[in-house]
C-alpha cells in the first residue's frame, strides 16, 4: 500500500484481487479556464474531442476512422500531455477538432465511433447551452505535493480530401490559428468570422 498527500488531497495506492487501485480523498480547489464552443452560429456544430491517457495511434487512427464515416476535412491534433511508454510508444492526453458543420446529432454519433472520454460524449446534458467546450488555456495540478501546469499545444494535421466537401467553419479555423498558429487550410469555408468563448470552472486533476 502506498499513500501520499498534499494541501488538496490524499492519493491511496493499493492492490486488490491482483488490480490496482487508486483513492482520492479531498476537495481540489477550483480554477478559472477559457475554451471555445463548438456550436456555430447557424446552429451547426464542429468536431471536438477530447482523449485522456490513450495510445497515440488509437487517436490517429480513431480520426482517419471518423474522415472516412462521415465525410470529414483536416483534423487538428492539440495536445495538453504526452509521454512515452517503455516501448516508446506516444501516450497522453489529447484533443481533436475539425472544421465541418455537423449536426447535433451528426456530432454525438461521431463521438460514440471513437476512444475518446465517456464522460465527454454526455457534457451537453450538464449544460443548458447544449454544445461541447475546446479549453485553450492552461490547467494546473498538483503531483507528488508539487503544483505543475498543463498547457495546450499544437500537435499536428491530419489531412483529408472527402469527396463530399462539407461546408466548414471559417470563424473556429480563424480563431484556431490565432490560438496556435496552424497552417493554412484551404476548405470549404462559410462567411462566418465569429465563434463563442467561455470562461468555466474545472478543478485541479
Amino acid at each position: 500500500m502506498f499513500w501520499e498527500h498534499d494541501k488538496y488531497r490524499t492519493r491511496l495506492e493499493f492492490k486488490f484481487l491482483n488490480k490496482n487501485i487508486v483513492l482520492y480523498v479531498g476537495n481540489d480547489p477550483e480554477l478559472i479556464v477559457f475554451g471555445m464552443v463548438n456550436e456555430t452560429e447557424d446552429n451547426y456544430f464542429v468536431p471536438f474531442i477530447d482523449y485522456d491517457n490513450i495510445l497515440y495511434e488509437k487517436v490517429l487512427k480513431d480520426i482517419k476512422h471518423i474522415q472516412r464515416v462521415f465525410s470529414l476535412s483536416d483534423m487538428v491534433v492539440l495536445c495538453s500531455e504526452e509521454d512515452e511508454t517503455a516501448n516508446q510508444e506516444l501516450y497522453g492526453n489529447y484533443m481533436v477538432t475539425g472544421f465541418d458543420k455537423l449536426t447535433f446529432q451528426e456530432h454525438l454519433d461521431m463521438l460514440r465511433h471513437t476512444r475518446c472520454d465517456r464522460n465527454y460524449i454526455g457534457c451537453p446534458k450538464f449544460y443548458k447551452q447544449k454544445h461541447w467546450v475546446l479549453r485553450f488555456t492552461e490547467k494546473w495540478f498538483v503531483w507528488n505535493g508539487k503544483v505543475q501546469k498543463e498547457s495546450v499545444k499544437f500537435k499536428e494535421i491530419i489531412p483529408n480530401k472527402p469527396n463530399y466537401s462539407r461546408e466548414c467553419s471559417h470563424a473556429h479555423y480563424l480563431m484556431l490559428r490565432k490560438l496556435f498558429n496552424i497552417p493554412r487550410l484551404n476548405l470549404n469555408w462559410d462567411a462566418q468570422t465569429e465563434c463563442e468563448l467561455i470562461q468555466y470552472r474545472t478543478g485541479i486533476k
